[in-house]
């Protein structure tokens, strides 16, 4: 009897683990179902012609979306000549810069259990020799670049009925830096040099005998400089330290330019073949746990445009906290 109290008590138990278990996985799984629903593309509006390159795409918020597909094919999605775009985005909206042609899009709902349909629609890109609405799309080099770099191709795409192009290059901002080159091109491709690093802003705009083109706008840095040299604060070379964790710290003349960050690298061995952990920082300072032994470590330098620095040379430190009773 006892016996069988104890499996009856066992099962009930179990049962409710299981019943718990199967509410709380319903819970943290539960998603709307949106098969049924429908997205309600807003614009462009369906076989619409454009006179412009960049087109604004919008479609309605649907409720327990977490997501939309969002697709661009030149000619159709059931004969597609390329597929341009091919993004998830959270938003309900997001623009392209597209050359003369025909194209079809597509939007679809999608979260973690459930997608609606595609949403269609078609359009087309004429361009004429009006090109006031057309705007410039830079290929090289991307916006915001940082680089170490002096030496650049500035590209952007090829516009019909344009004639030529005016590029300017400026250090500092456009209007208020230092206009350092302005030139007339009949080609979309330029190479330059910059005379000395920092900001520059370089814009283009194309022309022909009866319009412009809006001025396209891009960002660039340029740091040539390389980051100081670490020097080791602790633990000192040679130190014997009696704790497992450790504050390790360093400290380095930050040099004004790009974002500037630490490699600190810890290995078992002098002669570095086995490395036991490296981290990225930017304090200047990093605490880990080890055991027991005899270790190696430095500190190499880099920033953001791609310069290294020296690094700070290996040092050495004991761990031998058990000695002390930890």
């Amino acid at each position: 009897m006892l016996s069988y109290l104890k499996i009856k008590t066992s099962n009930n138990l179990f049962l409710l683990m299981l019943i718990v278990l199967a509410v709380s996985s319903c819970e943290d799984v539960f998603e709307t179902d949106i098969e049924d629903k429908t997205i309600r593309l807003l614009s462009p509006a369906d076989s619409m012609t454009s006179i412009t390159n960049l087109v604004y795409f919008s479609w309605e918020a649907l409720e327990g979306v977490d997501k939309y597909n969002f697709q661009i094919v030149s000619n159709t999605f059931a004969n597609p000549i390329l597929y341009i775009c091919d993004s998830n985005v959270t938003t309900n909206f997001i623009s392209y810069v597209l050359p003369a042609g025909s194209y079809q899009w597509r939007v679809k709902g999608i979260n973690f259990g459930y997608n609606t349909n595609y949403s269609y629609r078609s359009f087309t890109i004429s361009l004429s020799s009006n090109i006031s609405g057309i705007i410039p799309q830079f290929i090289s080099p991307a916006f915001g670049d940082t680089t170490k770099n002096t030496s650049f191709l500035f590209k952007w795409n090829s516009i019909p009925f344009v004639v030529d192009y005016r590029y300017e290059l400026w250090q500092g901002k456009i209007g208020s830096g230092v206009k350092i080159c302005s030139i007339i091109l009949d080609t979309n491709i330029f190479q330059y040099t910059l005379p000395v690093e920092g900001n520059y802003e370089w814009q283009v705009r194309g022309q022909n005998n009866s319009s412009n083109t809006p001025f396209s706008i891009s960002l660039l840095y340029c740091d040539t400089t390389r980051p100081s040299q670490p020097i080791i604060i602790y633990p000192q070379f040679n130190s014997e330290i009696s704790d497992s964790v450790i504050d390790f710290q360093w400290s380095r003349i930050s040099i004004p330019g790009s974002v500037e960050y630490d490699s600190v690298m810890f290995y078992s061995d002098s002669l570095m073949n086995t490395k036991i952990d490296s981290y990225k920082t930017l304090n200047k300072t990093v605490s880990k746990k080890l055991n027991n032994g005899i270790y190696w470590w430095k500190i190499k330098p880099y920033d953001r445009a791609g310069n290294q620095g020296n690094s700070s040379g290996l040092s050495k430190f004991i761990i031998n906290y058990s000695k002390y009773g930890k």
